[in-house]
């Protein structure tokens, strides 16, 4: 047979559905953007209203006391700190806000109105005064805080010339004899878990211990024999003031006298 001359045209419709499905899928996708905008606002909005901070309890702070921490995490002036979850997620994530003296600052929601602060102390033996503001080192001498703020319960050194400090290395002196003496006694308050007000290098290169009222000299050798009898007596000079000399101290002395 011969092909038939009348050949019927069909018409090319694929790209009209093409276009069509096209704009359909389009107008879904709109849709389900705008859908996820809203459930997200919806959300931002009931976690700001049902999640404000209305109890903060605090832990792991030597430093502070537990007001002075919340008001540092929780500042006044900035309304979304004052939101737990956020909070929560500001302190979790790097580059969180710091606070002097302190490693680590952590924020957990304990419901939803409730916060637990736990911070982190940095281990920090002493301070000098340096160049205007207060230079606070660990019982090894590193640098851990350059700054004006005092802190409670660290001791302060005098009498130490200090030539060089940088944060995060080791204090440089012009006298480092005498520095490792300072380190020294440092460690051993530290081991026998003491912390004297003050230490005063003296004119000899030796050292004397502050506590309140009470002046202790204990020259420039067997700082742990010395500090150990310190830990035993220092319950008895509470309120008391004068000097003791442990200058030329044995462990065969048997008195100890506060003049």
């Amino acid at each position: 047979m011969e092909p038939s001359g009348n050949e019927e045209n069909i018409p090319e419709t694929g790209g009209e559905l093409n276009e069509k499905s096209g704009k359909k899928r389009g107008h879904r996708g709109l849709w389900v953007a705008l859908i996820v905008v809203v459930l997200l606002a919806a959300g931002a909005v009931f976690v700001w209203v049902k999640c404000p901070v209305k109890k903060v309890y605090v832990q792991g702070t030597s430093y502070y006391t537990s007001e002075e921490i919340a008001e540092q995490v929780i500042p006044r002036d900035k309304p979304l700190y004052h939101n737990s979850v956020f909070l929560m997620i500001r302190y979790y994530l790097p580059g969180a806000p710091s606070i002097p003296f302190e490693e680590k600052v952590r924020v957990r929601m304990l419901d939803a109105e409730t916060v637990l602060i736990t911070v982190r102390d940095k281990e920090l033996a002493g301070y000098i005064p340096y160049v205007g503001k207060n230079l606070y080192f660990d019982a090894d001498g590193v640098v851990r805080e350059y700054t004006p703020l005092t802190v409670r319960g660290i001791t302060y050194v005098t009498g130490l010339d200090v030539s060089d400090a940088q944060p995060g290395r080791r204090i440089e002196s012009e006298d480092d004899a005498v520095l490792g003496l300072v380190l020294e006694a440092l460690q051993a308050m530290r081991k026998y878990e003491i912390s004297a007000d003050g230490i005063q290098v003296e004119r000899a290169g030796t050292l004397s211990l502050y506590f309140d009222k009470v002046r202790i000299r204990i020259g420039r050798s067997d700082y742990e024999l010395k500090i150990s009898k310190i830990a035993q007596i220092l319950p008895y000079l509470e309120g008391r003031s004068g000097t003791i000399d442990l200058t030329n101290y044995s462990s065969s002395d048997e008195n100890i006298i506060l003049k």
